[in-house]
Parts: structure tokens; sequence; C-alpha cells
């Protein structure tokens, strides 16, 4: 079972949900794509950045980025 620990996006079909055990996810508009962000570590906080690309950071010191 995942935990969300954050979640952010730059409209109604771009928004990206990250927690536990390195889940992150994404929601196109229509439905929730699981993305395999290369961590298990718990993750804390996600950004989407304006010109493009989310990144995510947590535990461990784990920085991850997804063009």
């Amino acid at each position: 079972m995942t935990s969300f620990y954050a979640i952010a996006g730059s409209s109604t079909d771009d928004v990206w949900a990250a927690g536990t055990n390195g889940n992150v996810y994404h929601w196109d508009g229509a439905e929730w794509t699981d993305v395999l962000p290369g961590t298990k570590l718990h993750l804390q906080e996600i950004w989407v950045h304006p010109t493009g690309g989310v990144w995510a950071v947590g535990s461990g010191g784990a920085i991850l980025h997804h063009p």
C-alpha cells in the first residue's frame, strides 16, 4: 500500500503524486500512471517545473528528476 506525502501539478491533466517506497504517479486527465523513479526511498516533496520536468526529494538525500 502506498501512502502519498506530496502532490503537485501544472494543470488538471498534469498532476504528480509521490510517496512511500519511491512511488511516483502521474495523472494525465484520464488515468494514473505509475512512473518508475529508480529508488525505494520515501519521497516527501514533488515539484513540477514551469518549463517542463518534475523533481522529487526524499529520505536519505534522494533527489530525482523526470524530464
